[in-house]
């Protein structure tokens, strides 16, 4: 990923505030989040954002230099004083803890958890409440409960011996239509997770773990590290997750979401992805850094070597009768043919793309 000089912005401003962010990077625009503790304002011709996140202020300033409607990132800058612009936060946002443990604190309000303290090394620090997590105090324990792609995770922590201090004992996981998923993100093994004829769900976790769905519908979801994950046949849902990994859809129409990290989207077969919409791969979050790796599939049938395919562009740079070889980017979609003429035999679909270049591609 390159840096934030290299970046471009645009916002969305109703009445003075700012309700959509957009990152812009080799012509494609993606959405950005904005997180709960963010606040996004208009001040003059620059945009601000101030954040709150482990007790400092951090201000972004965003500047339209030549009036262009795409703005740069000209400065941040942090406060992490005590002041007035803390005044409304716990005393304890950020504070020393006269203990060795490592672990979790809480404020809890009407059996509500109001707020999320991490102790490590003996420093406090708040945590973010994110907007799909949901934290609540039953008996002695707090339960945290996250949907993220399809899976609900529940994590219980418990003050065992009563000093205050919370450990996490458990994390588990099922799907939001309530069937089961396999696997753990509390162990750092590189797992390997076969499936079989049955619709499979395997949640990885931490490692750099491989998840094979086999027949069925899956859904494989890598979670941390860097990850390889093939659905084989059937209509399957891939989730890569934090770091970078490799997603091969395999047979049937599939949806593959690379998350964060330089991901690779690799198709080894020309069977893999059809020639409609209902048939073809669906790749949701291609961004700067993540690859469509086609370098298996031989480019030109009709002889004996394994050719690499060629980056043409658009269709209107197909020659008039032959496309052998090619790949082409269309309103969204990615061609390629490998056979003496100008039709494609698969497409991929880049939900939200709008430009892909050869740097784009593993050919």
């Amino acid at each position: 990923m390159s840096n934030d000089s290299n970046k471009g912005y645009q916002f969305n401003i109703a009445n003075g505030t700012v309700t959509a962010v957009y990152e812009i990077k080799n012509g494609r625009s993606k959405l950005k989040g904005m997180d709960s503790d963010e606040t996004w304002s208009v001040d003059g011709g620059n945009i601000i954002k101030t954040e709150m996140e482990h007790g400092r202020i951090e201000t972004t300033v965003y500047s339209d230099m030549n009036g262009d409607g795409i703005f740069t990132k000209m400065s941040k800058s942090y406060d992490a004083s005590t002041g007035s612009n803390l005044t409304s936060q716990p005393s304890n946002i950020f504070a020393p803890v006269h203990s060795s443990q490592d672990g979790y604190k809480f404020d809890v309000s009407n059996g509500s958890v109001t707020a999320v303290y991490e102790i490590e090394r003996g420093i406090q620090r708040l945590d973010r409440i994110d907007f799909n997590e949901t934290w609540t105090a039953e008996g002695s324990q707090i339960i945290k409960t996250e949907v993220e792609h399809g899976v609900t995770e529940i994590s219980i922590y418990s003050d065992d011996n009563g000093d205050g201090i919370f450990a996490k004992v458990s994390k588990s996981y099922a799907s939001t239509d309530g069937t089961l998923w396999n696997g753990t993100s509390e162990s750092d093994n590189n797992d390997r997770w076969q499936g079989n004829s049955n619709d499979d769900h395997y949640y990885a976790g931490n490692g750099n773990d491989r998840l094979t769905g086999g027949q069925g519908n899956d859904d494989l979801y890598g979670a941390d590290g860097d990850d390889r994950l093939s659905g084989d046949a059937g209509s399957d849902d891939l989730y890569g997750g934090i770091g970078d990994d490799i997603l091969t859809g395999g047979a049937g129409s599939d949806d593959l979401y690379g998350g964060a990290g330089n991901d690779v989207f690799k198709f080894v077969n020309v069977d893999e992805s059809g020639l409609t919409s209902t048939t073809c791969d669906h790749v949701f979050d291609f961004a700067v850094g993540d690859k469509v790796d086609l370098s298996s599939i031989d480019a030109k049938t009709g002889n004996w070597t394994n050719d690499a395919f060629v980056h043409i562009g658009s269709a209107s740079n197909l020659t008039a009768a032959n496309a052998n070889g090619a790949v082409w980017f269309e309103n969204g979609i990615l061609y390629a043919s490998n056979d003496r003429d100008t039709d494609a035999e698969f497409q991929i679909q880049l939900t939200g793309v709008t430009e892909l270049l050869s740097t784009d591609l593993i050919l």
